[in-house]
């Protein structure tokens, strides 16, 4: 935790906000597993404001799924209508990078072995 917390205001204070998305979605993680689901909204309503504030959202992050993933997990934990429009956002983000796979074995398994890409897939209502 931490870690993550130190990450986030380093890229902060070095004026790379959209980098500290994905320590902060880590935040949310941290928090989601203590149960503490206002805390986890907290750090996903940073994501989700800069989401809207457009640019370059997630840009240079290591994994844009997992952020997506991990938001749409605390939304629904706290049944906020919101996780449709994340999932929506994170099936499309994810069609679109398998479709520019031509390998159809190499497209199954980035759709299916990566977890956070299997758990996008498989989450109810994504059909």
């Amino acid at each position: 935790e931490r870690h993550f917390e130190a990450s986030a205001a380093l890229f902060e204070s070095i004026k790379l906000p959209h980098l500290a998305l994905e320590p902060r979605a880590g935040l949310a993680e941290v928090a989601l597993a203590r149960g503490d689901n206002a805390r986890a909204l907290a750090h996903v309503e940073a994501v989700l404001a800069a989401r809207q504030a457009g640019g370059v959202w997630l840009e240079g992050a290591e994994e844009p799924l997992r952020v997506q993933l991990t938001c749409l997990r605390a939304l629904h934990a706290l049944h906020d209508e919101r996780a449709a429009a994340v999932l929506a956002a994170a099936r499309a983000m994810l069609e679109q990078r398998a479709a520019r796979i031509a390998d159809e074995a190499r497209r199954a398994a980035y759709l299916g072995r990566v977890a956070a890409h299997r758990a996008i897939m498989a989450w109810p209502g994504s059909d």
